[in-house]
């Protein structure tokens, strides 16, 4: 392809970082193999050592890779410049040096305002609270990997006082440190739930799946299958006074990382990862917004336990009724699980759904060739390590719904569905779900049943938010249809699932 100007022109371009020329050619570099942008904040190289590439295809197709600091695959993609320069700085930190938000904003170079704007656009967070819990996260990791007291290790992952450490630590892992040092042995698990945590309707939404395939709520009870390195089990979860007990049914001892699992598992499903006290200030200050939390106060998102499985049952639930996907996904499992007691599953295994392959997924589960075939496509990249949920969760919300996206038959709704129900961003529109768009119209008094962009508009007010309003529509949604007299039935349009998984 010809390239739109002179090599001179382009290696003075190169050399001052001008973002100006982004996406109109690509700096390729001999003696690394790699490419990048022109803006690359990167060490630049000889020019001698520089070529120019008319696109990333064509830059790979010399056998070039992409540069990770300026990430040019994304920026082509329609990736915002902003949001890759705030991954890439915030994966080289060294937490320990972090001593405060000022060191946090030198750091990114920013003032403190535009710090708070970066992390609520495109972390959809705040800065404090994205500090403290990746160094309470750290903190857990070395007191089960290590025999460290937990004040030095409180110290060394950067916290001011033991007074502060031991706050931030039961904030988010509801634990002491001394008895998340006993995790490994598997006894005992007791976490604390915050004030006002409504149980009743916590439990609800846990058991959501009356098909009772992964998980099963009997009265204060839950009990949900696991899938682990060492042996999959059951976890049964007895909801008491202000806390709650885990106990493990597995024979084998746990070892240091799968206990970090059983713990993850346990505040993904309790929704403790964020707290509803600002969402519910915010919206107790306007009498429209009051309705829609006045009688589910204190209300959390119910993130799935396994990152996997709640990415399939995104794919499961496009376009079809959450009945449907409820039972696909039984069909599943009981095709491809790991069958526990008291007729539970373990989760699926993304490497035993790509083995089997999109012609038998297809035949088990009753679903299209072109669903199967996306479900058998997402196992193997997930199985081949070239689509890390984790990683996902940790970078931008940008670049988590790029991503998905990016991969053929996975649409918007079920890429933002990912994002609220598995990874846990805070300001997420599923604003194609056919629930959420019914239950707008009722609560705005709408005569029309308001398309995507109005949705998108209409819940603009509840920003940054978004996330834990979705979810009081989807509950008042389910409400609605419980209660309607036989001969009344649910829309069915996109995504309907996402109104109860």
């Amino acid at each position: 392809m010809t390239l739109p100007f002179s090599r001179k022109f382009m290696l003075e371009r190169m050399l001052r970082a001008d973002a100006d020329y982004d996406g109109q050619f690509i700096t390729g570099v001999l003696s690394t193999g790699i490419y990048c942008l022109p803006s690359c904040k990167a060490r630049k190289p000889k020019p001698e050592n520089v070529v120019f590439h008319a696109s990333p295809a064509e830059a790979r197709a010399s056998n070039m890779r992409a540069c990770k600091r300026c990430r040019p695959d994304d920026f082509q993609g329609g990736m915002d410049i902003h949001g890759q320069r705030l991954e890439y700085l915030l994966t080289t930190l060294d937490l320990p040096e972090i001593r405060n938000l000022q060191t946090l904003a030198a750091h990114l170079r920013v003032g403190h305002s535009t710090l708070h704007a970066l992390f609520r656009g495109y972390l959809q967070t705040t800065p404090a609270e994205w500090l403290s819990r990746r160094r309470v996260t750290a903190a857990c990791e070395q007191l089960v990997l290590t025999s460290a007291p937990a004040a030095q290790i409180a110290f060394a992952e950067g916290f001011e006082s033991l007074s502060v450490f031991g706050e931030q630590f039961r904030r988010w892992t509801a634990m002491t440190p001394q008895t998340f040092r006993l995790l490994p042995t598997g006894k005992g698990i007791c976490l604390h739930l915050p004030e006002g945590y409504p149980v009743q309707a916590m439990l609800e939404q846990i058991g959501r799946d009356h098909q009772e395939t992964t998980v099963r709520v009997e009265g204060r009870t839950c009990t949900t299958g696991l899938r682990l390195p060492g042996g999959d089990a059951l976890l049964r979860l007895t909801f008491q006074h202000c806390r709650v007990s885990a106990e493990l049914q597995r024979t084998l001892p746990l070892t240091a990382p799968e206990a970090l699992t059983v713990h993850e598992t346990l505040i993904q499903l309790l929704g403790l990862r964020t707290r509803p006290t600002r969402f519910e200030a915010q919206a107790l200050a306007s009498p429209t917004r009051s309705r829609l939390i006045r009688e589910r106060t204190g209300l959390r998102v119910s993130l799935s336990a396994d990152r996997f499985d709640g990415l399939v049952w995104g794919i499961l639930g496009q376009q079809v009724s959450f009945k449907a996907a409820c039972l696909f996904r039984r069909r599943l499992l009981v095709r491809t699980g790991t069958p526990l007691a008291e007729g539970l599953y373990a989760p699926p295994d993304p490497h035993t759904l790509w083995a089997l392959g999109a012609t038998e997924l297809q035949a088990a589960t009753g679903l299209t060739a072109a669903r199967a075939a996306l479900l058998h496509r997402v196992s193997g990249l997930v199985a081949g390590g070239h689509l890390d949920l984790r990683q996902m969760e940790l970078g931008t919300a940008a670049r988590a719904e790029y991503t998905l996206t990016a991969i053929p038959g996975i649409c918007p709704w079920t890429a933002r569905y990912v994002l609220l129900r598995v990874f846990g961003f805070q300001d997420v529109v599923p604003s194609g779900d056919s629930a959420l768009q019914s239950e707008a119209q009722r609560f705005f008094g709408l005569s029309a049943r308001p398309n995507a962009p109005q949705t998108e508009a209409l819940l603009a007010q509840f920003s940054p938010y978004r996330s834990l309003a979705t979810l009081h529509f989807w509950q008042q949604f389910a409400a609605r249809a419980a209660t309607k007299p036989p001969g009344r039935h649910e829309p069915s349009g996109r995504a309907h699932a996402a109104s109860t998984t």
